[in-house]
């Protein structure tokens, strides 16, 4: 693995992949996102690999990327916001609603945690999978499948995340928090959608905690077998 541009008590310095990816990231330490774990995962996963190729020259910009069935890579910036709050560490077990092109999936397998990833459209499902493979992160769980309802699956989880907006959380998935899990996604409270953090602070209490707006699409229910 290379060395980080990333520590607690350093400055940044370029890496030898060049000038773009460094300022990408001082573009987001900018704007106050400075969870280093964060950004060192974001320094070592090439959102380029992740981005449709005619998009190619818009990975390293905190910009929305159109992805197929009407989907979009989030920007970073919010992508960044939601890893911080949600706290990702080593060992953790993750739920990951929206796979979409599977980019926030490797930055979180890059910070050391198994995921389970649910794409509700099986083309993005298929292409995330192909692209994980291609950079070695063989321990990812992709499945083509309904991530609202999430009923297949065994056990709990210490994280959730959700990537998209939805109208309210539900109850299934706050069922899979484990006691002090967070889940981090997006509500839409009087037409706008707001960052959302749960928290599960006992076996049956959960606290809700509403942030800023943020611009991502919606996440819908169901799955798509002809896309």
């Amino acid at each position: 693995m290379m060395d980080s541009a990333f520590s607690d008590d350093e400055p940044l310095e370029p890496l030898a992949d060049g000038a773009k990816t460094l300022q990408f990231l001082l573009t987001l330490r900018a704007q106050g996102l400075v969870d280093i774990a964060v950004l060192r995962a974001m320094e070592r996963v090439s959102r380029v690999i992740f981005a449709p190729a005619r998009y190619a020259d818009l990975s390293r910009t905190d910009v929305s990327i159109p992805l197929p069935c009407g989907q979009t890579m989030t920007p970073p910036n919010i992508v960044a916001s939601f890893l911080g709050s949600l706290g990702v560490a080593a060992g953790q077990r993750i739920l990951e609603i929206g796979t979409g092109s599977g980019y926030v999936t490797a930055l979180m397998t890059e910070m050391g945690a198994q995921v389970v990833s649910l794409e509700r459209f099986r083309s993005l499902a298929i292409a995330a999978h192909e692209r994980l493979m291609g950079i070695g992160m063989r321990a990812v769980e992709l499945q083509h499948a309904d991530g609202l309802s999430a009923t297949r699956l065994l056990g709990r989880f210490d994280r959730i995340i959700l990537n998209g907006v939805v109208e309210t959380v539900p109850e299934g998935l706050l069922q899979r928090l484990s006691p002090g899990g967070r889940l981090v996604g997006a509500v839409r409270v009087d037409g706008v959608p707001r960052k959302l953090i749960v928290s599960r602070v006992g076996e049956n209490a959960v606290d809700h905690h509403l942030g800023p707006a943020v611009r991502l699409t919606p996440l819908s229910p169901g799955v798509a077998d002809a896309l």
